[in-house]
């Protein structure tokens, strides 16, 4: 049998949290949605996002899009991101008309390498919770000279899988120190 002696517990049981710790995959970089269109609102129009990304076609965008919208047409399908080169660390907030387009888009953008992106539905919902829609130009993204200007990961983003890797980390640690 093998036993271990209480003296050697907290070692055990430290060295078990590092190991555990160490298996865990890495903290899910999946994007958020917003399920809400009102609160997108409310984020877009207080700075918690630095772009607000159209993905619908160019007669959707015609026909009228949001206040301040960034249009990149079908992005889901051409997978070109190089007009947000420079935003790979800023909150990006991804529209289409129902949802659909915006979810795909947004698996691009994070396949990119853009670690703050979130699905904030479609025009349809935004319309819903009373966002009117203007015929203005289109806004370049504001952090395309790599200076995002709104707070980056200013939406609350952590995975459940972070804090456990979190919580594990900080028991093994109080635990080696606890033994030295």
């Amino acid at each position: 049998k093998f036993r271990i002696s209480t003296k050697m517990m907290p070692t055990a049981i430290a060295t078990a949290c590092v190991f555990v710790s160490l298996l865990l995959p890495p903290p899910s970089s999946a994007y958020t949605t917003i399920d809400d269109a009102a609160e997108s609102a409310l984020l877009w129009s207080s700075g918690q996002f630095a772009v607000l990304l159209d993905v619908r076609r160019q007669e959707e965008w015609d026909a009228g899009h949001l206040p301040n919208a960034t249009f990149m047409p079908s992005m889901q399908t051409s997978k070109d991101t190089s007009r947000l080169t420079g935003c790979e660390n800023c909150s990006i907030a991804v529209y289409c008309r129902s949802g659909r387009r915006s979810k795909e888009a947004a698996v691009v953008l994070e396949d990119a390498g853009f670690m703050n992106v979130y699905d904030v539905l479609g025009i349809n919902q935004w319309i819903d919770a009373g966002v009117a829609l203007v015929l203005e130009e289109e806004r370049d993204p504001s952090c395309c000279d790599a200076t995002c200007v709104a707070p980056r990961n200013s939406v609350n983003k952590v995975g459940s899988r972070s804090v456990v890797a979190i919580v594990i980390g900080a028991i093994s640690a109080a635990l080696f120190i606890a033994i030295t």
